[in-house]
């Protein structure tokens, strides 16, 4: 017989394979590695959907560390923005 999961839990777990081939196990453990911080604000956050989430590059798949929504958010806004200034001064 295997383990019980809590359903929530087990909706993470399958989650974070799918989406970025990683497990809880895994997650939690770069959590303890920041000290349950964004790796960009360094604020303490909740665990799961609502607190941390994965950061990746997109391209490679590679896993940066675990931010909080807000960071993550403003990250893509950043890159956009400077993907956008750089064509600008390129011209």
């Amino acid at each position: 017989m295997g383990v019980y999961k809590r359903p929530r839990e087990s909706w993470f777990d399958a989650n974070l394979r799918c989406r970025y081939g990683i497990t809880i196990k895994e997650w939690k453990r770069l959590y303890r590695k920041q000290k349950g911080r964004c790796a960009i604000c360094l604020k303490k956050a909740g665990r799961g959907r609502r607190g941390l989430h994965v950061d990746h590059n997109h391209k490679t798949g590679k896993l940066r560390g675990l931010m909080c929504p807000p960071c993550n958010r403003g990250l893509e806004r950043l890159k956009s923005h400077l993907d956008r200034a750089v064509k600008y001064f390129l011209q």
